[in-house]
């Protein structure tokens, strides 16, 4: 495993010299915030509780109300929720100066 990722490596320095990012890369992996990651902030929770509003007795109703609640993430007044969320959050971010901002957003 060790082998194939240390080809890969020499590959990306080869191919892209000192333009790939990731472990190992010239260039750090970019940071990852969950609180600018509108996947996590909302949309999994929204179908969270669309899911699980009621009891959910057989496999096949629980993928029919996922298949349901992800067909009802796709409509407009969800979508402008989360894209004004999203400008708030980057907002509360860089106020924040990359640090902790949850507890503002």
């Amino acid at each position: 495993m060790m082998e194939r990722r240390l080809i890969s490596v020499r590959h990306l320095n080869h191919k892209f010299p000192n333009r790939w990012n990731g472990r190992g890369g010239t260039q750090n992996w970019p940071p990852r915030s969950p609180d600018l990651n509108s996947l996590d902030y909302h949309v999994w929770g929204y179908m969270k509780a669309m899911v699980y509003a009621r009891k959910v007795n057989t496999r096949e109703e629980l993928l029919q109300r996922i298949l349901s609640a992800a067909r009802s993430t796709n409509n407009a007044a969800v979508l402008r929720n989360v894209t004004s969320s999203v400008v708030t959050r980057v907002r509360k971010c860089v106020q924040a100066a990359g640090g902790h901002f949850e507890q503002f957003a």
